[in-house]
């Protein structure tokens, strides 16, 4: 994984730094000390030599504090299940009070792709410690976005068999973390 910015509101892109291997389809956001928390679809673990392996069924991260010119180590949370599928991360709130910070992330809650699930931190991408099934059964990618309104908006696919429906959830904070 690896991330494009720009410095001049979009006129102009640039290439970033490079994660380590055996990731992609990745997200970032900014901290709020100003860092960056990439969110990367994890293959760590599934390949050696080639081969595949069992893989760890976690969400990896890095953290840059250069602007993304590099990244730290890739590590695994243990709190955030995800196999290998897209996934998305938003900042919720920014607030002068660090117990008020909120960074959303949603994904499937698994087994397997399966389980839409949103999670929630306090800390700025070190914990998650709310998480809501937001739909059962076999779902796949996912895209966040916190709305004028303050309500999350979640879309994602989903289906019986693969993913050919797409659905669009509003979740109020109170909902999630009532």
């Amino acid at each position: 994984s690896h991330v494009f910015y720009s410095d001049d509101h979009g006129a102009t892109w640039h290439l970033g730094g490079a994660s380590d291997r055996f990731m992609d389809e990745c997200q970032v956001v900014e901290r709020a000390d100003g860092s960056l928390l990439l969110s990367m679809r994890n293959y760590l673990g599934d390949f050696e030599l080639g081969k595949p392996l069992s893989g760890s069924q976690q969400r990896a991260f890095a953290t840059s504090s250069d602007g993304g010119q590099t990244w730290s180590a890739s590590t695994l949370n243990r709190q955030v299940y995800c196999c290998a599928c897209m996934t998305s991360i938003v900042r919720h709130t920014l607030a002068a009070t660090a117990d008020k910070n909120r960074i959303i992330y949603a994904g499937p809650g698994g087994p397997g792709r399966t389980n839409t699930t949103i999670r929630l931190s306090y800390d700025e991408g070190e914990s998650w410690p709310v998480a809501r099934q937001i739909r059962e059964g076999n779902v796949g990618g996912s895209d966040l976005v916190v709305l004028a309104d303050g309500t999350i908006g979640l879309l994602y696919s989903h289906s019986g068999s693969g993913w050919e429906q797409t659905s669009f959830a509003r979740i109020t904070l109170d909902w999630l973390t009532d």
